[in-house]
């Protein structure tokens, strides 16, 4: 690893003594014995770490014997910064003429396990941040997780965008075979889940929004196939032999909105672009279309202008039939 001049850093457990013979250090000034300080500057350092030893605070003692290698670091800050602190920093600068030629990673965590696991106690987690505030002053930001990936001008004043670029890529792959699932079957397999929980009293938010996507295109951008602000695409493959109880593309569930006491407006969907709606399945309308004898008995019903509903039948020819589509004039 790197680490820059004068950096102090503690090590919470294990204790290293740095007369194991396969710990080594390179281009390093100072360094004490048991490895619990280092305030020098070094370039590269290989650890043996031992295969028992003892945990952060409050956790169990790690002494088993499929123990190989277990990193855990804290890191303690009491002090005053009127800029920046970061706990850990990757960096990678490349320059030159020579390509890179192959993968770059800022970060990576490839794990393969090949042992069997217990349904019920059993976490594999790839990446996981945690983020806790209980300072007493308001942050300007709180990140949970921030990916931001700029197309920069490259030195001769162009810009080489690649052949494909993601923001943020869920990719779930369950390879073929015979599976065997869980006693109770497998509860929930979500691709990307946001859950934003409100309980806190006096809060004064303007804009509070699920999931955002702000497309802002501008110059000679050419879309050659299609421009899809969201795309849900569900196939079933020729293979397929199971069963699906349900299948919704988009479920919108809300409740307690009350239009003119708590909620001025409130919209399934709010179209305000002058674009037509396409479907090819029809509609269907479970409940809740209003049915009046005309476009007067709809107007004294309270519908506005625009709106749809459907004749009940005791309107005057042609609309003394039950269930047709209207729109208020």
């Amino acid at each position: 690893m790197k680490v820059p001049a004068g950096w102090k850093s503690g090590f919470v457990s294990p204790q290293v003594n740095t007369k194991l013979k396969k710990s080594k250090l390179l281009n390093s000034r100072v360094m004490v014995a048991d490895m619990e300080e280092i305030t020098t500057s070094f370039t590269e350092i290989e650890l043996n770490y031992p295969q028992s030893y003892e945990t952060l605070p409050e956790l169990p003692p790690i002494n088993l014997e499929n123990t190989k290698i277990t990193i855990l670091e804290e890191f303690d800050y009491d002090g005053v910064d009127t800029g920046g602190m970061f706990n850990w920093i990757y960096s990678l600068n490349t320059k030159g003429s020579s390509p890179i030629g192959g993968y770059v990673y800022q970060m990576y965590n490839n794990f393969n396990i090949n042992t069997p696991e217990s349904e019920t106690t059993t976490v594999l987690a790839s990446q996981q941040n945690r983020l806790a505030y209980q300072g007493a002053g308001n942050a300007y930001f709180i990140l949970g997780d921030a990916c931001s990936t700029r197309i920069k001008v490259a030195d001769d004043g162009n810009i080489y965008p690649p052949a494909n670029l993601y923001g943020l890529s869920n990719d779930i792959n369950s390879e073929a075979g015979t599976g065997v699932p869980p006693s109770a079957g497998s509860d929930f397999w979500i691709s990307q889940k946001n859950k934003v929980v409100l309980k806190t009293d006096n809060l004064d938010i303007n804009y509070l929004y699920g999931i955002y996507m702000e497309w802002d295109i501008g110059n000679n951008v050419s879309v050659n196939q299609s421009m899809r602000q969201l795309y849900l695409n569900a196939d079933l493959e020729e293979s397929y032999s199971g069963t699906i109880n349900e299948y919704v593309g988009i479920d919108h569930d809300a409740s307690g909105f009350t239009v003119g006491e708590n909620t001025t407006e409130a919209h399934f969907i709010k179209n305000t672009a002058d674009m037509p709606i396409t479907t090819a399945g029809g509609l269907t309308f479970t409940n809740s279309l209003p049915a009046y004898a005309d476009d007067t008995a709809a107007g004294i019903g309270g519908l506005a202008t625009g709106q749809i509903y459907q004749t009940d039948g005791t309107g005057v020819a042609p609309l003394n039939a039950v269930g047709i589509l209207m729109i208020k004039q």
